[in-house]
C-alpha cells in the first residue's frame, strides 16, 4: 500500500510537473511587460524619432549645392534652411573653439557675408594661401544660426566678442556635411520606428487575448 502510495504521489508529481512546464511554455513572453510601459516605450522611441526630422529631411534633400558667393559677392538670398550650399570667402579674425562629444571644432565667419562656418578643429580643406591671405572654400549644411538652440554659445561669444548683430538673418555652414553621406540618422529612425511598432502590436494582441 505503501508502495501505491508512493506511485500515486511520483505520478501526482509527474503531472503537475508536465503541467507547469506545458503552462509557462504558453505563457505570453510580454507578460512581465505592463500596457504603461509598452505604450511608454512606443512612445519615447516616436519622440526621439521626431527628433530627427530634420536630420533625415537633410539626408533627402538635393545633393546639388546653393551657391552663395565668392569672395565680397554674396547671394544671400538664396540661402534656405537645412539645405546644402557653398560659400568661399576671406575668413573672419575672431575664432570660437569648442568640443562636442569628443570632436573639437572651430567657427568663423566669411567676412562680408552674414554665414558663419563650424569645421573641424584640425581641418585645412578648402583653404589656399595667396600672398599669405586664406581663403576658405566650402560647402555642407546650412542652418538658421539664430533658430537653432544648440549655437546659442556662439551667438553669444561674437555678440560680446566683435558686436555682431544677430537682429538680422545668419546662418552658419557645417563644414563637410553633404547629403547622403550620414546613414545613421535615416536607419536610427527606421529601428526606432520598428521598435514603437513592435510594442503597438504585442499590447494589442496581448488585450484582444484578454477579451
Amino acid at each position: 500500500m505503501a508502495e501505491d502510495g508512493k506511485q500515486k504521489d511520483g505520478a501526482s508529481a509527474g503531472v503537475s510537473l508536465e503541467a507547469e512546464v506545458e503552462r509557462v511554455a504558453r505563457r505570453d513572453p510580454t507578460g512581465w511587460r505592463s500596457p504603461a510601459l509598452m505604450l511608454a516605450i512606443a512612445g519615447f522611441s516616436l519622440y526621439l524619432g521626431w527628433s530627427f526630422r530634420a536630420e533625415v529631411a537633410y539626408f533627402f534633400s538635393d545633393p546639388n549645392p546653393i551657391e552663395l558667393g565668392e569672395e565680397g559677392v554674396y547671394h544671400l538670398d538664396r540661402a534656405r534652411p537645412n539645405r546644402f550650399a557653398s560659400i568661399s570667402g576671406l575668413p573672419s579674425l575672431a575664432k570660437l573653439q569648442y568640443k562636442q562629444l569628443g570632436q573639437g571644432y572651430k567657427v568663423f565667419f566669411v567676412l562680408g557675408s552674414r554665414v558663419f562656418v563650424r569645421a573641424d578643429l584640425e581641418s585645412k580643406k578648402g583653404r589656399s594661401g595667396e600672398e599669405g591671405v586664406s581663403i576658405y572654400r566650402g560647402r555642407g549644411r546650412l542652418v538658421d544660426l539664430r533658430e537653432e538652440a544648440e549655437f546659442q554659445p556662439v551667438r553669444q561669444w561674437y555678440a560680446e566678442r566683435t558686436g555682431f548683430d544677430f537682429s538680422r538673418p545668419a546662418w552658419i555652414l557645417l563644414d563637410d556635411v553633404e547629403p547622403r553621406k550620414q546613414w545613421q540618422y535615416p536607419l536610427g529612425v527606421l529601428v526606432l520606428v520598428a521598435v514603437a511598432l513592435l510594442n503597438v502590436f504585442l499590447l494589442g494582441r496581448r488585450l484582444l487575448r484578454r477579451s
